[in-house]
């Protein structure tokens, strides 16, 4: 669970899941997503070669979500797109002990 919940940490830090975004959000536990596996045909584990059978979606900690394991989550593609997006915009900033991020 350490890979996961570390992911899910930083997707926090950037503002998954934003208020915009197709999975937010999950009812019973605000700030998450509120589809716990990510079904995507195209999903490949590029490492084992393998197509991914089920995929947990990190920013869900609802049915498994995060907590299927560190070969087993990803971030949805939404969330993916938007986290790339929130890295680039903040790639100048300078470190100064205080947030840099979103909300």
């Amino acid at each position: 669970m350490t890979a996961p919940c570390f992911a899910q940490e930083l997707g926090h830090n950037f503002g998954l899941e934003p208020p915009a975004s197709p999975h937010y959000q999950d009812s019973n536990d605000p700030g998450h997503s509120k589809d716990p596996v990510i079904n995507d045909a195209y999903a490949f584990d590029f490492v084992r070669r393998v197509p991914y059978v089920a995929i947990g979606d990190t920013m869900s900690n609802a049915g498994n979500g995060s907590w299927m394991g560190n070969d087993a989550v990803l971030y949805n593609a939404y969330d993916w797109e938007y986290f790339r997006q929130q890295l680039v915009a903040n790639r100048g900033a300078k470190a100064t002990g205080t947030s840099q991020c979103g909300p």
